[in-house]
């Protein structure tokens, strides 16, 4: 006989199952359990996305996501131009290395 805990929120036991075969059956939920469950996502879920949408929608001052998002903006500007001075100097400095090795 398989009994499953009953929850704070139920007003009423669930009842014992006797199986066949010595297993375990999941408990089933009930059809007003079902709706609390999909309402209190849809609860979550909406609130959720409101203050997700809310973040973009203040204009009350600069948030530090935005501070960060142009840091890396600074920082991904920085290291392009690097990489491309570093190319730059090298081939100067090989051009050099080559024409004091070999003068002409």
């Amino acid at each position: 006989m398989v009994c499953a805990p009953s929850e704070p929120y139920r007003s009423h036991p669930i009842e014992c199952l006797e199986l066949v075969g010595g297993g375990t059956a999941p408990p089933r939920l009930e059809r007003k359990e079902v709706k609390g469950l999909l309402l209190g996502l849809y609860t979550r879920t909406q609130n959720a996305w409101a203050m997700f949408r809310g973040r973009f929608e203040n204009e009350d001052g600069a948030v530090a996501t935005e501070y960060v998002f142009l840091l890396v903006l600074i920082a991904l500007a920085i290291t392009g131009g690097m990489i491309f001075l570093a190319s730059a100097i090298n081939a100067k400095f090989s051009e050099a290395g080559s024409g004091v090795t070999n003068p002409p």
